[in-house]
């Protein structure tokens, strides 16, 4: 066999071997894309209120984030899915009464989150006008007494109304007054005399 082709059939095998490499890793990545999303967090979004009570008492942490990751990297962590405690995944779902309950059971309702939202400005977001929804959680349709009712459980356990995420960021409350939800500012004036 001359020379010129043993080299064409090496760089030939060469290039094979690198594109069954290469379809190796994206399965081995794809089939090692952990979710970490708690029993915790699962519990909570599917609302099994014995369950929460349940793992809490077998030690799960109230306050703990979940992220996913992708060979031990992670690769995402963003609102409604990923870098967020079981408490925002019941305020933003709308779900007054697992927010109650995570509370109840000590959710810090200022625990730092991922994303552009506190827990409390997440649940404002959803208020009147255009929702911004990433994923599951309150529709638009979702009425506003509800979203008013997670807000006040979130104020009620002491969620500041003027945190912001970011240099910049909306407060939950200047929120509300730009989407002129004028029940919600009444809802922030009340707990701000409550601790003033």
């Amino acid at each position: 066999m001359p020379k010129g082709t043993r080299i064409v059939g090496l760089i030939a095998i060469s290039w094979i071997g690198f594109i069954a490499a290469i379809c190796w890793l994206i399965v081995t990545a794809e089939h090692s894309r952990v979710a970490t999303t708690s029993l915790l967090h699962d519990a909570a979004f599917h609302r099994d209120f014995d369950k929460v009570a349940a793992l809490i008492r077998a030690g799960h942490s109230i306050d703990e984030i979940n992220e996913e990751r992708v060979l031990g990297v992670c690769i995402r962590s963003y609102p409604c899915e990923y870098g967020v405690t079981p408490l925002y995944v019941a305020a933003f779902n709308g779900d007054r009464e697992m927010v109650d309950c995570l509370i109840h059971h000590g959710a810090n309702a200022n625990s730092p989150v991922s994303g552009p939202y506190t827990i409390l400005g997440r649940a404002a977001s959803m208020l009147g006008g255009p929702v911004d929804v990433h994923g599951t959680g309150m529709s638009p349709t979702t009425p506003d007494e509800t979203k008013l009712r997670v807000l006040a459980s979130l104020l009620n356990a002491g969620a500041n109304a003027n945190e912001r995420k970011y240099e910049g960021a909306e407060t939950p409350l200047e929120m509300c007054r730009r989407k002129e939800v004028r029940d919600a500012e009444r809802l922030f004036a009340s707990y701000s005399r409550k601790r003033d």
